[in-house]
């Protein structure tokens, strides 16, 4: 997994200002959130419970990061974590989220076979490493192939998946197919 203060620290080339830290706790406390749920004011919340601070002062923070990122800073890794070429410094809540999304723990949703049945199941990887396995519940790879790359996408927390799955409310996936569950680390 990504580090956060690693990672402010390669983009800034340095550590000494406060806007760095504020910055740290703002993509902490992103990190934590749903997408949809994504509001600069639950930010500046996380970040004033940390430090005291007023909203107005983490906002002013917020944007001299950012500015002194894209002025001083590592301007290819920055166009790196935004997967795309940057004209202009970016806005303090777009740096907050694209640095949460960045170093946010992803899960990998797999198709695997069961040679003796013939049937396929999904094995789940958290950051490459396998956290979770469904029982085999579908003769049709193609099936479970697509479930696995739109679950991919879709990025929803294991726990989720894991009531979903097991209540039948996957498309494609019926309450009498889900089999067990083997849980290996269930709590993220």
């Amino acid at each position: 997994m990504k580090d956060v203060r690693s990672t402010v620290m390669q983009l800034s080339g340095r550590w000494g200002n406060t806007c760095y830290n504020m910055l740290c706790l703002a993509v902490e406390a992103a990190r934590g959130l749903p997408r949809e749920e994504f509001q600069m004011k639950r930010i500046w919340s996380a970040v004033r419970e940390a430090t005291g601070k007023s909203p107005e002062t983490i906002s002013r923070a917020l944007t001299r990061a950012a500015t002194d990122i894209w002025e001083r800073g590592n301007r290819e890794l920055l166009m790196a974590i935004f997967a795309r070429t940057l004209t202009k410094a970016p806005t303090a809540k777009a740096l907050v989220y694209t640095l949460a999304e960045y170093v946010k723990p992803s899960l990998d949703y797999r198709c695997f076979s069961e040679p003796r049945s013939g049937q396929y199941g999904l094995l789940v990887r958290l950051d490459c490493e396998p956290v979770a396995m469904t029982a085999p519940f579908s003769a049709n790879r193609a099936d479970v192939e697509k479930l696995a790359a739109q679950l991919t996408v879709q990025q929803r927390p294991l726990a989720e998946f894991r009531l979903q799955f097991l209540s039948g409310e996957i498309p494609g996936v019926l309450p009498e197919q889900t089999g067990e569950w083997t849980k290996q680390d269930d709590e993220t």
